[in-house]
């Protein structure tokens, strides 16, 4: 997503919403004859427990980009109190997306 979108430092990226930037990407794949069949996605924070806000977060990035829920699996984790996302001073995400021409 560098590629595409200014640097958390850039002007033009102070105040933007995240999801925006995933809605966006959605519009890359669709332009590119792509289609999304899946995504799988793994938050990794130390201080602040996800769990309860996971189905929000499915359901609103499902519609980001454009698939249903189902098609969308995402996990939390905290790390334990190991490593910079574990103390609470970073966070961290991989997100894997299976793509198919349309």
């Amino acid at each position: 997503m560098g590629l595409y979108f200014p640097a958390d430092s850039d002007l033009a990226a102070q105040g933007a919403r995240s999801v925006e930037y995933v809605r966006a990407m959605a519009g890359q794949v669709s332009n590119a004859g792509l289609v999304i069949e899946h995504v799988d996605s793994l938050v990794t924070l130390g201080t602040v427990r996800l769990g309860p806000h996971l189905h929000a977060m499915r359901a609103c990035l499902a519609e980001a980009l454009d698939i249903p829920p189902r098609r969308m699996s995402d996990k939390a984790r905290t790390n334990d109190g190991l490593g910079p996302e574990g103390r609470g001073e970073a966070a961290s995400a991989i997100v894997t997306a299976l793509l198919r021409a349309s």
